[in-house]
């Protein structure tokens, strides 16, 4: 099977295509080229992807997944940055995308990520009842907190705030200051 850019796909039919060296999302059917993430973008997803691993394993509730599918519709795949499954939602292990939207999403903001983009995003994922999303700007070391239960309206956090797992990953606190200092170390 070869990519067609212009061919409207499903999630199944998108797990399906051949590795071509680029990175992409499906979005309405639509092949969607990701740019590939640089040193600081990386290193944030590494850490936290890391930081939550190690949480999960003393408290065991879900599992943690990096730049992984998720099918947040019939014809959307999405891969956040990291993302986090509830125990009771987690499926069994396939070479397809997730086939249930993420308890929490992280995105990791780059420089060329174009606003409708975010935006998009932001609404798909609130859409599939993804129910804490983080999103992450290395640039500015602010960090948009969506917590579905409090709202559509961000909670945004500064290197002086902690992060919180709050009723999605209970316990998982993390300080914005050390997810920024990981990007600086020279």
């Amino acid at each position: 099977m070869t990519i067609e850019l212009k061919k409207t796909y499903t999630a199944d039919e998108f797990m399906d295509l051949p590795d071509d060296g680029y990175r992409y999302e499906l979005v309405e059917g639509e092949l969607m080229q990701m740019s590939q993430p640089g040193d600081e973008h990386g290193t944030i997803a590494t850490f936290l992807t890391i930081e939550i691993g190690m949480f999960l394993r003393q408290n065991n509730p879900g599992k943690v997944y990096s730049a992984t599918g998720f099918k947040i519709a019939e014809r959307t795949v999405r891969a956040p940055d990291v993302a986090f499954v509830k125990a009771s939602r987690v499926q069994p292990v396939t070479r397809k995308a997730v086939p249930v939207a993420p308890d929490l999403a992280i995105e990791v903001v780059s420089p060329n990520d174009e606003k409708a983009n975010i935006k998009d995003k932001l609404i798909e994922y609130q859409e599939a009842g993804v129910r804490l999303i983080w999103w992450i700007y290395p640039e500015s070391k602010v960090v948009l907190v969506y917590h579905l239960a409090d709202g559509l309206m961000p909670q945004p956090l500064g290197i002086e705030n902690e992060l919180d797992g709050k009723d999605v990953l209970p316990g998982f606190k993390l300080r914005v200051s050390d997810l920024f200092k990981q990007s600086e170390l020279a």
